[in-house]
C-alpha cells in the first residue's frame, strides 16, 4: 500500500510539474513577437531586473540528483537557455578633453541628464577604443560577463588605484537585436585623494545585430569630476 501511495505521489508530482512547465511555455508560443519598447530608455533608480517567468516556475524544482528528469524535462519544454558574453571596455578621463576629438557625430540617443549613446558597428569598436587610448591617458578597463538568454548577472572589475566598474545586467536574445537591461556604476579617485562616483547608469537599450554600442555620461557637477563611459560589443543574435 505505502508503495502504492508513493508512486501515486511521484506521478502527481511529474504531472503538476509538465502543467506548470507548460503553462509557462504559453506566453513564449503566443507572444513570439515581443512587444516593441523604445530604443533606449533611461530606468530610474534604483532599478530592479525583472524575472523571467521561467524562473518563477523552475524555482519550485529542487536542485538534486532524484529531481535531474524534472530539469531537462524543462528544458524539453522550454527550450535551452542560450548562452550570452558581453564584452565591453570601462574608461574614465578628464572632464576638459574635447570629445569633438572622436569624431563620433550627434549620438543616437541622449537624456537631458547628459547620457549620450551612440550606436556603432561592431567592426569600428576596437579602432574607437584604440582611438580613445590613444587621444588621452585614461583609466581604462575590459572585461566580459557571461550569463545566459534572460539571466540577469553582475560583473565587478578594476581596483580602487585605477577605479572599480560594477555592471548588472539582464539580456534577451532578440531574433534582430539584444534587448540589454542594465546599470554601469563607475568609481574612481579625484584629484584630491577621495573616491568618488564618476557614472551612475540604468537604461534599457534595444542594440540591433551587427552593432555595438558607446555611452558616455556628460554630465559632471565639477572639474574634479570625471567623464566616464563603457563601450559595449554584445553577441550578436542568431538568424
Amino acid at each position: 500500500m505505502g508503495k502504492f501511495v508513493g508512486a501515486f505521489r511521484s506521478r502527481r508530482k511529474v504531472v503538476v510539474l509538465a502543467l506548470l512547465l507548460i503553462s509557462a511555455a504559453i506566453p513564449f508560443f503566443i507572444l513570439a513577437r515581443p512587444p516593441k519598447v523604445a530604443p533606449f530608455i533611461v530606468l530610474r533608480q534604483p532599478v530592479q531586473m525583472p524575472r523571467a517567468l521561467r524562473d518563477r516556475v523552475t524555482q519550485w524544482i529542487p536542485r538534486k540528483k532524484s529531481w535531474a528528469w524534472a530539469w531537462r524535462l524543462q528544458e524539453t519544454v522550454l527550450g535551452r537557455r542560450k548562452p550570452v558574453t558581453i564584452r565591453s571596455q570601462v574608461f574614465s578621463f578628464s572632464s576638459s578633453s574635447p570629445i569633438s576629438r572622436l569624431s563620433l557625430g550627434p549620438p543616437s540617443f541622449f537624456d537631458p541628464n547628459g547620457v549620450e549613446v551612440w550606436l556603432l558597428p561592431s567592426e569600428q569598436l576596437p579602432a574607437l577604443s584604440e582611438k580613445v587610448a590613444k587621444m588621452w591617458r585614461i583609466e581604462s578597463s575590459g572585461f566580459g560577463l557571461t550569463t545566459s538568454d534572460g539571466t540577469e548577472a553582475q560583473l565587478t572589475s578594476g581596483t580602487t588605484a585605477r577605479g572599480i566598474c560594477i555592471l548588472t545586467c539582464f539580456p534577451r536574445l532578440r531574433t534582430d537585436a539584444l534587448d540589454l537591461i542594465a546599470r554601469v556604476v563607475v568609481s574612481g579617485l579625484a584629484p584630491n585623494g577621495s573616491f568618488q562616483t564618476n557614472l551612475d547608469v540604468a537604461f534599457r537599450l534595444q542594440i540591433p545585430k551587427g552593432s555595438g554600442v558607446f555611452i558616455l555620461n556628460t554630465n559632471v557637477s565639477d572639474s574634479s569630476q570625471k567623464l566616464a563611459g563603457i563601450l559595449i560589443d554584445p553577441p550578436q543574435p542568431a538568424k
